[in-house]
């Protein structure tokens, strides 16, 4: 697989419109950085609130902050600088920009978004603060001529005092595609928590007391794999890849010469947030306690000796002989497992979202999608690697115009966010997909045993979507256009509470065949699909001209449909009687 080109990338994007002005080049830049580095969506971009994903700050007092959101317990704060833009003055006065913000007593005379990011530095609630100044320059000569090093520790050193984990990063392009490995991949709060023990054979500790080497035994580490299976791999992208040739041999090794995994194996590596050294046990050995465990190197390694073991006889599990090489490696800022992610998986670009290809539930469903003609990204880019034609169903073609069936491609992520939004019927939660992404909190209560495998259940609820915001004439003057396109999550939703009305009233659960079937049929008859997305249309617009939702709403409409479109009751009722007003 070819290396990524992030610059003919970047060129492809800034320059899709033509010419640009300089305010326009900037605008821009921002917003591949956000899509390419940062994981963000079109959506949560258009949408512009913090609310819907990220928040970017406009015209003048920005306080050099382009853009900003917050993950979980981590507030991102970023600069983006175009072309002759950047210099190492630039990277200075931004660094001026964010003490002087980060030092002020108060919020007092800030514009609502700066006054917002000013909210968040000081919330109990935000355990981490990453800033980032970001150039579209090669800036490798500038790390060597200017000290960076130092200019990002002295900043860095000055604000822990406010009791929070705060980063200073500078990225040129030439860093783009290391870096972009590890930015999101933070870990979820089960394996922050996770504490397990392993007992250690034989073992060192370096001078800087922050690396243990030790000789683990095999059925040790498979104990280790057990008990944490789910989460310990969460930062090896490359994931267990079966018994091909070399696990083979190690399969077959496991088998006949366990001892030799000592000889033949270069071990496996484990970056933690901590590990303590506790007593010691005979023959020299140690019990350690290790904080947030991840395996980042030797998955294939490890995973072969935790299945051979899995599969053994409860007397072969306690007896199995051999020992393997084990680094345990200290890691309270995530960097070093960030880095040895990113080198070990250097050859070609891995996101947050591409954890979607480590769930056989996803690889499944890029099966089905394919028998319908349709191409399932569940890595970045890599439909740009794929020379295979998909041409799609003939029974969708209401739902797309020309521009999507060209490549008839979907991407994982925005196909996850319209499922929870219309068949799990969640469309404020699915404003913040990233807690629906594998590792997320809510990934397992959107895919798990009762999650269809069938491709229509993601095909159309992204379809209708598509076909709201690309092809459906926009109802001017009865609503205002940024309330329709904030609200096209909600208004996707709405079309199968209609149909659920309209055919079912109301008594079939949107995951039964009789549903999707009925969703489809309607699909393929043109008068009726248009009928009911006009109906569709007259229910939204009713619902915002009500007086009460427009109380509710007040000059909040982000956080009406992030919380109130599902939790508040008068909302709700509200919401069915329009539906059921329309529909008689």
């Amino acid at each position: 697989m070819a290396t990524y080109d992030y610059e003919k990338d970047l060129n492809e994007y800034m320059f899709k419109d033509g010419k640009l002005t300089t305010v326009q080049q900037g605008k821009y830049f921002a917003e591949w950085v956000l899509i390419r580095l940062f994981n963000r969506t079109q959506d949560e971009i258009e949408d512009n609130s913090l609310d819907g994903g990220v928040s970017i700050p406009d015209g003048w007092n920005d306080k050099g902050i382009d853009c900003y959101f917050k993950d979980a317990d981590t507030l991102y704060i970023i600069q983006c600088k175009y072309r002759n833009q950047h210099s190492y003055s630039e990277v200075n006065q931004f660094k001026v920009q964010m003490e002087q913000f980060f030092s002020r007593k108060d919020g007092v005379g800030l514009k609502p978004q700066i006054l917002e990011v000013w909210n968040l530095v000081h919330d109990s609630d935000i355990n981490q603060i990453k800033i980032f100044y970001i150039t579209n320059n090669d800036i490798t000569t500038e790390y060597q001529t200017h000290n960076y090093v130092e200019l990002i520790q002295t900043f860095e050193d000055d604000f822990s005092k406010l009791g929070k984990s705060i980063s200073l990063d500078i990225l040129g392009m030439e860093r783009f595609s290391n870096i972009r490995t590890g930015i999101l991949l933070e870990l979820p709060s089960e394996i922050r928590k996770a504490e397990p023990i392993l007992l250690l054979e034989k073992s060192f500790e370096n001078r800087d007391c922050n690396t243990i080497v030790a000789e683990v035994a095999l059925k040790n580490l498979a104990k280790l794999v057990k008990d944490y299976h789910k989460y310990i791999f969460f930062s090896n992208i490359r994931n267990y890849k079966g018994l091909n040739k070399i696990n083979q041999i190690m399969s077959e090794t496991y088998d006949k010469h366990p001892k030799d995994f000592w000889f033949y194996n270069n071990g496996i590596t484990i970056v933690c947030k901590d590990y303590k050294l506790a007593r010691n046990n005979p023959n020299d050995s140690k019990t350690c306690k290790i904080t947030a465990p991840q395996i980042v190197n030797g998955c294939q390694t490890a995973s072969t000796i935790y299945n051979k073991w899995l599969a053994s006889s409860e007397y072969e599990k306690n007896n199995i002989d051999g020992t393997i090489l084990v680094k345990i490696i200290k890691d309270s800022k995530g960097e070093k497992r960030r880095s040895i992610t990113r080198y070990t998986n250097s050859q070609t670009p891995v996101t947050g979202k591409d954890f979607f290809a480590l769930e056989d539930f996803h690889k499944e469903l890029q099966s089905n999608f394919e028998n319908m003609g349709y191409y399932y990204e569940i890595q970045t880019n890599a439909r740009k690697y794929i020379n295979k034609k998909f041409k799609g169903d003939d029974k969708y073609s209401l739902l797309f115009d020309e521009k999507f069936k060209k490549s008839n491609s979907f991407v994982a992520k925005d196909v996850t966010q319209l499922y929870v939004s219309c068949i799990l019927q969640q469309p404020g939660k699915a404003k913040n997909i990233g807690e629906y992404m594998p590792g997320g909190e809510k990934y397992e209560k959107a895919f798990n045993d009762k999650t269809p495998k069938d491709p229509r259940f993601y095909i159309i609820p992204y379809g209708i979507y598509y076909y709201f915001k690309n092809i459906y004439n926009f109802p001017e003057r009865k609503i205002d256009k940024d309330k329709w396109k904030a609200s096209l999550l909600f208004i996707s939703s709405l079309f199968f509470k209609v149909i659920s009305k309209r055919y079912f009233n109301d008594s079939k659960e949107f995951i039964e065949s009789a549903f999707i079937d009925k969703c489809e049929e309607v699909i393929n008859e043109q008068s009726s699909f248009e009928e009911n997305c006009d109906m569709v249309r007259d229910i939204i617009v009713d619902f915002y001209k009500d007086s009460k939702i427009k109380d509710i709403i007040g000059d909040n409409l982000p956080k009406f449909l992030k919380t109130a479109i599902e939790t508040n009751k008068e909302v709700i009722n509200i919401l069915k009687q329009k539906i059921d007003d329309n529909i008689n």
